[in-house]
């Protein structure tokens, strides 16, 4: 049996239904603290749960560009819109999240670095990769 509509109620959401207890008849104010019953909504589409993200997978890979130690970074798993592209526990650039990023290090010669990636503002980060360059 559902409840009429009420106004200045208590309610308990069980996990699939809401029970009201006391409160005012809508547009009566007539007192019914004694009696509660049942929420009954609309049926209709079950909502789809956010995705909580899962972990990120980062890889790097060293190359030359014009003498210059260039990191390719490729990734998958993260949800948001941006990422945030870390060097050395910096932050180095805020991307769109494609998958993709080089990064043009500045350095020559023998190097090494270390990445990762994060899902922007947020505390969900990929493992961590070094990319190493011989001399």
């Amino acid at each position: 049996m559902c409840a009429d509509g009420r106004v200045g109620f208590t309610a308990v959401w069980t996990g699939n239904e809401m029970i009201v207890w006391g409160g005012f008849f809508v547009n009566v104010g007539i007192p019914i603290f004694n009696t509660g019953g049942r929420y009954c909504a609309e049926t209709g589409p079950t909502p789809t749960p956010t995705p909580t993200p899962g972990p990120i997978q980062l890889r790097g890979q060293g190359k030359k560009l014009g003498g210059i130690n260039t990191s390719r970074l490729k990734w998958r798993g993260a949800t948001s819109a941006n990422v945030d592209i870390y060097r050395d526990g910096l932050v180095i650039a805020t991307t769109p999240n494609d998958g993709l990023y080089d990064d043009s290090t500045g350095t020559t010669g023998q190097a090494s670095f270390t990445y990762q990636v994060c899902e922007a503002g947020i505390s969900t980060c990929s493992n961590e990769v070094t990319v190493n360059f011989p001399p």
